[in-house]
């Protein structure tokens, strides 16, 4: 099974391999979906550098959160307009981790 760290680091080079081959593909066609994914690619791999160091095994995020995450990332690099639903949506579920993580200390 793959760690966490691995995973970041395989969507940091996917995306950097996604951003390239669009601004190869297409380079007479204008088009911000290779920059945006060349930045978040780059952000991964600065993610993937630091995370032994900025999470500790037990409070480790779980994948379907950075799964979400990312999904919400690319939502929003491909469709500016719905920032304000993304941010709805990631309020309302850091609201719902913060009580669940109450949930769970109250056992």
């Amino acid at each position: 099974m793959l760690s966490q760290r691995s995973l970041v680091g395989i969507a940091s080079i996917t995306s950097l391999l996604m951003g390239l081959a669009s601004l190869v593909l297409n380079p007479d066609t204008p088009s911000s979906f290779g920059g945006i994914m060349i930045k978040v690619g780059l952000m991964l791999a600065a993610t993937w550098l630091a995370l032994p160091n900025l999470v500790k095994p037990e409070n480790q995020p779980s994948m379907q959160i950075l799964g979400g995450f990312l999904l919400l990332v690319v939502l929003v690099a491909i469709r500016p307009k719905i920032f304000i639903a993304v941010l709805v949506i990631g309020a309302i579920a850091f609201a719902l981790n913060f009580v669940m993580k109450r949930m769970a200390d109250k056992r």
